[in-house]
């Protein structure tokens, strides 16, 4: 009887379910109500409403194209459908900047080898490069050892801390991405949280606490057991400090983050004749003293939110007063520092090359006196010459000494044998792991947008209708700049707002008649200034992530940054950038500044040939800057050839 019921388990319980539990998949154990149509209606689109959107927004589109034939309206059909992808992220970024592709050739708008050369510009490899550079960087470790020697320096109090690992975070973004200056100091911070929790100066989460032993306190129920982890608030304060900086370090260097390689491609893209008006090295003398500013207004900001400044008799303040000074604090550091041993060759390799990168960067055409660029050619050369050339060195020198030994006495045959060549400082299969090669695409897609804009006239017909600022004080004009563009940033993806704003505010200087520099910059960095969304930038969602930081948290806590930032921002450029950094006179090209016609330049080409069709004679004078034709007649319609001389601007 045993036996049979023993062969009976075996025959009914298969993988650990017998028919009774295997029963209720198929059968529901209460009955279901069917859904009304308003109920199916809103279920529809709340599951259904990205896909819904890109179906419908090229077609909700379809009467500016079809009303208006001209390219620059075609052109707009094409921005205005790739802003609402970016915007509402209804397709993976990368792929939304792959539009123009398609449609820039086959709407008339740009040819396919235009519109494709866009894609690989010169500072999309001057970005790429860097970010190539930081990942061997970061291969090396030296990152590690620099946050944790830094910290042994500035001290443990939390204040001391918090202030430390800020400015450490703030240095590494400034020539890495963003987003791993971030990864790379959660780990630290949360050595350091867990070292003064273990030691009851502080919890890191304030329901889930942890004894002297380290081990957590397990749940007294399965509900508690559940519930998401809630950081306090000095944990919130470290973690946006490092987020935060990450973001203001990246406005430091135009390798620092994207919209500044964005900025770069758009600024030459739009202005090829001053196109040195804006070098690495101008921009990290502009950059600099305000990214340095607004970075310790933020800290201040934060300690006044989270840790009590100046509120001596707050919680918060008490609980900051508890841990200072804690000697078990840098004992932890101190250990830390000293397991990662004596500084290793590919250490000092990867540093090395990390200077000379920095070295190459500032001193190709510093302004000031002659750069290493001058003295090699006569060509140009540009920043990307620089991060292609340091990439190459990180392939080519070895990662270890190893091939030493074949030249030592004291090496056995069967040691040598055994020997392996020595990877380069980077590898492949590293860059491939950590470079984001969608951004490729991201930038590339915004070059083609100010191509296709230019090409078509779509960006001077944006300019001119923006004409009514005209009596408006500049900086008036770049407050609302700064305001429109801060706000716009939080929502969506920094890379893309920069994109599409930049044309805009290029066109809108000239119409103003101002130098693009005055807009452009500010707007640029206005770009990275995400503090209250995870979504904002990708720091804010990785600290997010690994602190489970409430939104509600975040947007308080982004509160006083957001106003430091958009002040600062606003007021650097009128302060000192238009008069100390930036020159009016390299910008005389554009001939913003003057209301007299053009002189022509010396170098002509006489006897070229324009066709015209029913085109006024002031038409052809003033739409282009490049043509010098000398008529004698004014306001009447020509068709046919006129001659004109080809003025050799650049």
């Amino acid at each position: 009887m045993s036996n049979g019921n023993a062969g009976d388990t075996t025959n009914h319980v298969e993988n650990g379910i017998n028919d009774e539990i295997r029963g209720t998949t198929y059968f529901f154990s209460r009955p279901r109500s069917s859904a009304t149509l308003k109920q199916r209606i809103q279920l529809f689109l709340s599951i259904y409403w990205k896909s819904l959107l890109i179906v419908l927004t090229p077609i909700l589109l379809l009467p500016i194209p079809i009303r208006n034939n001209e390219p620059a309206f075609k052109c707009m059909y094409v921005v205005l459908i790739m802003a609402t992808y970016w915007v509402l992220e209804l397709l993976p970024l990368p792929v939304t900047s792959m539009l123009p592709i398609v449609l820039f050739p086959t709407m008339g708008i740009l040819d396919s080898d235009k519109t494709c050369a866009a894609y690989m510009k010169e500072t999309n490899m001057m970005f790429m490069g860097g970010l190539m550079i930081a990942a061997g960087v970061q291969h090396s470790k030296l990152p590690r050892r620099v946050a944790l020697w830094t910290v042994q320096v500035v001290g443990c109090s939390h204040r001391r801390l918090n202030f430390g690992l800020t400015f450490v975070t703030m240095f590494i973004s400034m020539w890495v991405s963003n987003a791993a200056a971030t990864t790379m100091m959660v780990p630290i911070v949360e050595a350091i949280l867990e070292v003064l929790e273990s030691q009851g100066l502080g919890d890191v989460y304030v329901n889930r606490k942890r004894p002297e032993n380290g081990k957590e306190v397990k749940a007294k129920d399965e509900k508690t057991d559940e519930e998401a982890p809630i950081p306090s608030d000095i944990t919130i304060c470290y973690y946006l400090s490092i987020a935060y900086a990450s973001t203001l370090g990246g406005c430091g260097t135009l390798v620092g983050t994207a919209t500044n390689s964005a900025f770069k491609g758009i600024f030459d893209s739009e202005f090829p004749e001053i196109h040195h008006a804006v070098n690495f090295f101008y921009f990290m003398a502009y950059s600099t003293p305000p990214m340095i500013l607004m970075q310790f207004l933020v800290w201040v900001s934060l300690q006044v939110t989270f840790m009590g400044m100046f509120r001596p008799n707050s919680e918060a303040a008490k609980k900051v007063q508890l841990a200072s000074g804690s000697k078990t604090t840098m004992k932890v550091i101190n250990e830390k520092y000293k397991s990662l041993g004596p500084a290793t060759f590919h250490e000092k390799v990867s540093g090395g090359l990390f200077i000379l990168a920095v070295f190459m960067y500032i001193f190709r055409k510093p302004g000031f006196m002659p750069g290493w660029a001058d003295l090699l050619t006569t060509m140009k050369v540009k920043d990307g010459v620089t991060s292609m050339f340091i990439v190459v060195l990180m392939f080519i020198l070895p990662m270890s000494m190893d091939f030493l030994k074949f030249f030592s006495s004291s090496a056995s045959y069967e040691e040598l044998a055994k020997s392996k060549p020595s990877p380069g400082v980077v590898t492949w299969n590293i860059l491939k792991e950590k470079i984001p090669w969608g951004l490729l695409f991201l930038l590339g897609g915004g070059f083609a947008l100010a191509e296709g804009s230019k090409a078509t006239g779509l960006s001077a017909m944006i300019g001119s209708s923006l004409s009514g600022l005209q009596g408006l004080p500049p900086y008036v004009v770049l407050l609302v700049v700064v305001l429109v563009t801060q706000f716009i940033t939080e929502f969506t993806s920094n890379v893309a707002i920069a994109n599409l704003i930049l044309p805009v505010l290029a066109n809108m200087a000239r119409t103003l008649k101002m130098d693009p520099r005055y807009l452009m910059i500010p707007a640029t960095l206005a770009c990275s200034m995400a503090f209250h969304m995870p979504v904002g930038t990708p720091p804010n969602a990785i600290v997010a992530g690994v602190a489970h930081i409430p939104t509600s948290k975040m947007a308080i806590g982004g509160i006083g940054p957001k106003i430091i930032t958009t002040l600062v921002v606003w007021g650097s450029y009128p302060l000192y950038g238009d008069t100390l950094i930036f020159k009016r006179e390299d910008i005389e090209a554009l001939h913003l500044f003057d209301d007299t016609p053009q002189p022509l330049a010396t170098t002509k080409t006489p006897g070229l040939q324009l066709s015209c069709n029913n085109t006024t004679t002031n038409d052809i004078l003033n739409g282009t800057n490049r043509f010098g034709c000398s008529l004698a007649h004014t306001n009447t319609a020509l068709k046919g050839l006129i001659n004109c001389e080809y003025v050799a601007k650049r």
